[in-house]
């Protein structure tokens, strides 16, 4: 997700509306872990998440992508978001903002169209029987991540559809490889933990974890 590069310099609109489906909203930080660069700040929000960044610059404070948003929820003249960390730790993400009502529509307006995007573009039952079929074969020249890239890249899964094909996999490594894929393929990325559940360790859930949250640096 990237910054819009016409934002250099801000008018003191608390709103500025960039390119490519990313709007920015000027807030203030009042987590104090975030804090200690500046407390002047860019909210930028896009399908892909939001991205907190210096309003001087426009360098990153925080990055945070859609499936490790739990919720959020709006506070007198603040908006709080509570995300999921590389350990599947809880924390959350205080923001001053007078725009608290503007940021929610825009929000929800994200997440309904990618849920109906995604939604019309999900592979129905019969298609989802013939992947686990082929997954569970394990014969033919494809390997197991090859023949689920094949069938389902430009294509969504719900997380529950995505558990059973991520249970399919029986090598470790192919099935962290496997997640990967389908954590930016589903329709539900919000249950994007349900998959995580065919895991034994926790050190290869927060394996999995991590390498997402790297992703966005």
């Amino acid at each position: 997700m990237g910054a819009a590069r016409s934002i250099s310099r801000l008018s003191e609109a608390p709103i500025v509306r960039a390119e490519n489906g990313v709007t920015v909203f000027q807030v203030d930080i009042r987590t104090p872990s975030l804090s200690k660069r500046t407390d002047k700040a860019l909210l930028e929000i896009s399908k892909f998440g939001i991205r907190v960044l210096d309003r001087a610059d426009n360098q990153v404070i925080k990055a945070i992508a859609m499936s490790l948003i739990h919720s959020w929820s709006p506070e007198p003249r603040s908006i709080v978001f509570v995300c999921t960390n590389g350990s599947m730790e809880l924390y959350s993400i205080d923001l001053g903002t007078t725009q608290c009502n503007e940021i929610l529509s825009c929000l929800q307006n994200i997440v309904s169209e990618v849920l109906r995007t995604r939604k019309e573009r999900a592979l129905n039952e019969t298609e989802v029987c013939s992947l686990l079929s082929s997954l569970n074969r394990q014969c033919g020249t494809e390997s197991q991540l090859e023949v689920l890239k094949s069938r389902v890249e430009g294509r969504f899964l719900t997380s529950e559809k995505a558990f059973l094909v991520a249970s399919s996999f029986s090598d470790t490594f192919d099935k962290m490889e496997a997640t990967l894929f389908l954590q930016s393929h589903l329709v539900d990325q919000n249950k994007f933990s349900r998959i995580l559940e065919t895991f034994e360790s926790d050190e290869e859930r927060q394996n999995i974890w991590h390498r997402i949250y790297v992703k966005l640096y």
